[in-house]
C-alpha cells in the first residue's frame, strides 16, 4: 500500500525530474540562501545564524530567524555531490512523497487501510500543495506539510499507545525547524486533536508525564534555533515590520470555492493572479461529510463521532478565518498576524479534509464505499491535472544563473528586509569599495575566509574612531593587539547603523570577529544535550526491543517504541 502511494505521487513531482531549477516566486531566494548557508558552514560557523556576504557584504543575521531544516538538509545533499538546485528538488520530492506516506500511517490509526489510502491521496492532491511547490516555490511550507501528518501520528501514539515520546519530540522539533508560520498552524491543530484524544483516555496522568518528558526533550533539541531567535528578535525589524499586511490578502469565498489557476502574486482585492481554491475534490468531500452529519444527527449517532465533529468544527473555523469577515479576530489575536497571508491556512484545511475523507469512506456500506472512493480519487487526479507543473514547464536554469545575478546573490533573500538590524537607516544597493573608514591613520586590511572576518593593520598618530562597512550587530567583537597587549574596545552603531569602535594611537592589529553570545552558546549546548539524549534513548529502546524478541508492526516507526 505504501509503495502504491509513492507511485501515485510520481505525477505530482514529475516536473521536478528535469535538470536545473524552475522559476517561482521564492524559489530563487531559497537557492541563493542555501548557497550562503553552505558557505558559512565552510567558514566554520555552526550552527549557522549569520551571513557575511548577504546585504551586499554588510552582513545579515537572516539565518537566526528563518527556518534552518531545509538549509541543513540541502547542505548535506550538496556535500555528497548534488548541485544546489538538485538538492532543493530532491527535498521537494522527498517531502511530497513522504507526506502521503505519513498521512496514511496516521489515518490508519483511526480507519481501515482503504479509507486511509483515499484520505492520504486527498492530502497529496490538493491545489494548495501545488501552489506552494510550483507557483511560490515555498520549500518550508512543503516541508512542514510533509511533517504535519507525522506530528498527528506522534500525538496519537503518545496518548493512545504505550510509546511515542521519541516520535513526539522529534516531529515537533522538525516542524518547528521546517517553517515558522506552518509550525504555528499545525501545532494549534495538533493541540485540539490531542486534547480530544486525551479527554477519552483513562490514563490522563501517565499521558501528561510522557508529554512533559517529550516537551523538555524537544525544547532542548530546538534550543539552538528557538532561543537565539527570541533573544535577538529585538535587534532586527522583524518584530515590528511584518513583511505582508494580512488585511490585503483575505481570499473571497468565491476564490476558496474555485479560482482560476495562475502563476502571479497575491494582491490587494479579489483580482489575484494565483489560485486560493480549497479544491473541487475537497469541496465534494465537505459536501458529502455534511450530508453524513445530517444522517448521524437524525439517527442520534453523532455522539459516537466526537473526533470527526471536532475536525469538521476546526475546518469550518479555519475557512472563516480566511475570510475578511474574520478581521476582528486577526486584530485582537496578534500572533495570527505573523501568518501574513490568511490564505496560508489552506495548509490546515488540506490536512483536516484528508481526515474527513477517510472518515467519510469508513462510515459507508461496501457499495457506497467503492463508489465514493473511486469518485474521490478520480476528482483528485482530474481536477489537479493542470496544476502539476511550473509556469515554464520545461525551462530550467543551472545554479550559475542565480549565483551570477549580483542583485539577487548579494541581496537580502527576504521579502522586505525583515532581518535588517534595527540600527540601520539605509538599505544597501551595492557592495562597498572600502572596508574601513579612517580619516587619520594609515592602514591596510586582509579579508579572511573564517569567522575572523577582517584583520586590519593600522598606524595612527592618536586615538581615533574606525567605522567598518559592516552593519552593527551585538555579536561583532573588535580585538585590538598593541605592544603584546590585547584590548577589547566597545563596538557600537554609528548614525547609519554601521559598526564603529575606537583604536589607540600607534601600531595596532585589529581583528573583527563574529562570536556567539553567551546565551547562544548555552542554547547550543542544550541542543547537543537534547539530541544526545534522544539518540541514546533510541539506542536503549532498540536494544531492549531486540532482547525481548518482540515483532514490530510493519506500519509503525521503530523510533517510536516507548
Amino acid at each position: 500500500m505504501l509503495f502504491l502511494l509513492a507511485l501515485l505521487n510520481i505525477p505530482a513531482i514529475k516536473s521536478l525530474f528535469y535538470s536545473g531549477y524552475f522559476s517561482s516566486h521564492d524559489g530563487h531566494f531559497h537557492l541563493v540562501r542555501l548557497v550562503h548557508f553552505y558557505n558559512e558552514i565552510l567558514r566554520g560557523q555552526f550552527p549557522v545564524r549569520y551571513s557575511f556576504d548577504l546585504a551586499y557584504g554588510y552582513g545579515y543575521p537572516i539565518f537566526t530567524f528563518f527556518y534552518p531544516l531545509t538549509n541543513y538538509l540541502g547542505s548535506l545533499l550538496h556535500l555528497i555531490g548534488f548541485d544546489f538546485n538538485s538538492s532543493l528538488r530532491i527535498l521537494f520530492g522527498f517531502w511530497m512523497i513522504f507526506s502521503s506516506i505519513f498521512c496514511y500511517l496516521w489515518l490508519k490509526k483511526h480507519f481501515s487501510k482503504t479509507a486511509s489510502f483515499i484520505g492520504s491521496l486527498v492530502y497529496s492532491y490538493v491545489p494548495y500543495r501545488f501552489l506552494a511547490l510550483y507557483v511560490t516555490g515555498s520549500i518550508g511550507i512543503i516541508t512542514a506539510m510533509g511533517i504535519a501528518p507525522l506530528l498527528m501520528l506522534s500525538i496519537y501514539r503518545i496518548i493512545r499507545q504505550k510509546d511515542g515520546i521519541l516520535l513526539f519530540s522529534l516531529s515537533i522539533s522538525l516542524i518547528i525547524l521546517s517553517h515558522n508560520v506552518s509550525a504555528l498552524i499545525f501545532l494549534i491543530i495538533g493541540f485540539f486533536y490531542g486534547i480530544t484524544l486525551w479527554s477519552d483516555s483513562k490514563q490522563k496522568i501517565v499521558i501528561l508525564k510522557k508529554s512533559l518528558i517529550s516537551f523538555v526533550l524537544l525544547i532542548l533539541m530546538t534550543s539552538f534555533f528557538v532561543f537565539p531567535l527570541i533573544i535577538n528578535l529585538n535587534n532586527v525589524r522583524l518584530k515590528t515590520n511584518i513583511a505582508a499586511p494580512y488585511q490585503d490578502h483575505f481570499p473571497t469565498l468565491k476564490q476558496l470555492l474555485y479560482s482560476p489557476w495562475g502563476y502571479g502574486t497575491s494582491i490587494t482585492g479579489n483580482q489575484d493572479n494565483e489560485s486560493f481554491q480549497i479544491g473541487l475534490a475537497q469541496w465534494f468531500v465537505i459536501f458529502c461529510v455534511c450530508i453524513n452529519f445530517i444522517f448521524l444527527i437524525l439517527n442520534k449517532k453523532l455522539k459516537h463521532h466526537k473526533l470527526p465533529t471536532l475536525i469538521f468544527t476546526l475546518l469550518a473555523s479555519i475557512i472563516f478565518l480566511m475570510l475578511e469577515k474574520s478581521e476582528f479576530i486577526w486584530i485582537n489575536i496578534k500572533i495570527l498576524q505573523q501568518i501574513q497571508f490568511p490564505w496560508r491556512l489552506l495548509m490546515a484545511t488540506s490536512l483536516l479534509i484528508s481526515f474527513l475523507s477517510a472518515w467519510l469512506i469508513s462510515t459507508q456500506k461496501f457499495t457506497y464505499k467503492i463508489i465514493l472512493g473511486i469518485l474521490i480519487i478520480f476528482l483528485c487526479f482530474y481536477t489537479n491535472r493542470n496544476y502539476l507543473r511550473p509556469l515554464e514547464a520545461k525551462v530550467r536554469y543551472p545554479d550559475e544563473k542565480y549565483l551570477d545575478d549580483g542583485g539577487l546573490f548579494y541581496g537580502s533573500t527576504d521579502i522586505s528586509w525583515e532581518s535588517l538590524p534595527k540600527w540601520v537607516k539605509i538599505k544597501p544597493y551595492f557592495v562597498p569599495t572600502k572596508v574601513i573608514y579612517s580619516y587619520q591613520s594609515q592602514y591596510q586590511h586582509m579579508q579572511t575566509q573564517n569567522l575572523e572576518r577582517f584583520k586590519i593593520i593600522t598606524k595612527s598618530l592618536s586615538e581615533e574612531t574606525l567605522t567598518a562597512n559592516i552593519f552593527y550587530y551585538p555579536n561583532w567583537v573588535a580585538i585590538v593587539e598593541k605592544d603584546n597587549q590585547t584590548i577589547f574596545p566597545q563596538t557600537r552603531p554609528d548614525q547609519n547603523g554601521l559598526l564603529q569602535f575606537n583604536i589607540p594611537e600607534g601600531n595596532t592589529i585589529t581583528k573583527l570577529v563574529y562570536q556567539k553570545s553567551k546565551l547562544e552558546k548555552i542554547a547550543d549546548i542544550g541542543s547537543v544535550l537534547g539530541w544526545s539524549i534522544w539518540f541514546i534513548y533510541l539506542f536503549l529502546l532498540k536494544k531492549t526491543h531486540l532482547c525481548r524478541g518482540r515483532e514490530s508492526d510493519p506500519h509503525d516507526i521503530a523510533i517510536t517504541r516507548f
